[in-house]
């Protein structure tokens, strides 16, 4: 609360950019170096990113304020709010929200590859289970490379697809959706705190000119499981789920945002940036506020969302956006996509797990979610 006072009275005095950019590394905390030890190719820290790029905070003055929710069926045309009646008016919406999030909460993705490849592949069978081994390479020079492990269930397919950065030895998630009929994909692109390797590290080098931070990456790599998904003949191509818990969360929303393919995205617990607006994320609400979540977790984020510490209200989107950002969002005839964001969990009474999560917990979230799924009067082309 102190922060967000501090600056909204700055606000009130009308600074330009490079005194709010003082006065903000003068309030927020230094921003600390992520498990990986960058946030990008060149910096570790937001601060190093300042540095580097010299670049100030928007205008905020010339910027229009919002205390609730924007509306994103409103555009925003010479400077006042154009209700969107046609699809034509969502098209460009639609864009407009995208390249907003690329600007100020994500940072720009590149184009999907047009040269995927699987370097190589096994297979081994555990019970009634096929267990697929697959590395990816693609983009320039095809330096950058995903790992997916895709487990098939028995039967006759073609099969929907659930989608996870989860590896099954930490997350039973994966097992529940098996034994439910679903194949399920994970994709190796997530912290590496949780013991793998993160494999989107990889495409910073190999994508120099693109400044998409960690979560995006992370998205972005269920895109490529997606590309390779979409060759195979067991997957039902229409029918592609993708989840994921707490940080892995947002980056379930971002993945479904970015690629139409996904039909449905689950997400447990992802707080600001999936769940959560960002308006609602300060001290005030016990909960991931700007400035927390960009000191401790530098590269979820693009280093610009920091410049909006304190001045939430002027963010121009909001983390719920994601899901319509897509042709299947908010414009009634197109194929929906279902987004089940929030903890979606059943509270069972059974012996806790170290990290205080039981199995059965873990097992009922993606269950239940999985359950609305097959009952969803949804079309089987929009999701499972």
């Amino acid at each position: 609360m102190f922060v967000f006072s501090v600056l909204f009275m700055a606000s009130l005095r009308a600074q330009n950019p490079r005194e709010d950019l003082e006065l903000l590394s003068k309030l927020l905390r230094p921003s600390r170096p992520p498990h990986a030890g960058r946030i990008n190719a060149q910096d570790q820290t937001w601060e190093d990113w300042v540095k580097r790029t010299g670049e100030l905070p928007p205008d905020f003055a010339a910027m229009p304020s919002n205390a609730f929710l924007p509306d994103p069926l409103v555009a925003r045309e010479d400077g006042q709010g154009v209700r969107i009646t046609t699809r034509a008016q969502w098209d460009r919406q639609r864009r407009w929200i995208r390249a907003q999030f690329e600007q100020w909460v994500f940072g720009r993705m590149p184009p999907a590859p047009d040269n995927l490849r699987v370097a190589k592949t096994t297979e081994s069978r555990e019970g009634n289970v096929t267990i697929r081994d697959v590395l990816l390479e693609f983009g320039p020079g095809h330096r950058a490379k995903l790992n997916l492990q895709v487990m098939i269930p028995d039967g006759k397919g073609p099969f929907p697809v659930f989608l996870t950065n989860h590896a099954r030895e930490r997350s039973p998630w994966v097992h529940t959706a098996v034994s439910r009929g679903y194949i399920a994909c994970h994709y190796q692109a997530t912290d590496p705190a949780y013991g793998r390797p993160d494999d989107s590290e990889t495409f910073i080098e190999a994508y120099p000119d693109y400044d998409f931070s960690c979560l995006a990456r992370w998205g972005w790599a269920a895109a490529r499981a997606v590309d390779y998904l979409q060759t195979r003949p067991e997957v039902a191509k229409h029918q592609i789920g993708v989840a994921g818990h707490s940080r892995n969360g947002k980056q379930a929303l971002v993945a479904a945002a970015f690629d139409e393919r996904i039909g449905a995205a689950i997400g447990s617990s992802g707080l600001q940036g999936e769940a959560l607006p960002h308006r609602y994320t300060s001290d005030m609400f016990v909960n991931e506020s700007i400035q927390m979540v960009t000191e401790v977790y530098p590269h979820w984020f693009h280093p610009r969302l920091r410049f909006f510490a304190g001045r939430e209200h002027k963010l121009p989107v909001a983390p719920g956006w994601c899901s319509c950002c897509g042709r299947r969002g908010a414009w009634p005839k197109g194929p929906p996509c279902l987004c089940l964001v929030g903890r979606v969990s059943l509270v069972l009474k059974v012996p806790r797990r170290e990290d205080g999560l039981s199995d059965a917990t873990r097992c009922a979230e993606v269950d239940l979610p999985l359950t609305f799924l097959a009952l969803s009067p949804l079309s089987a082309a929009s999701s499972p």
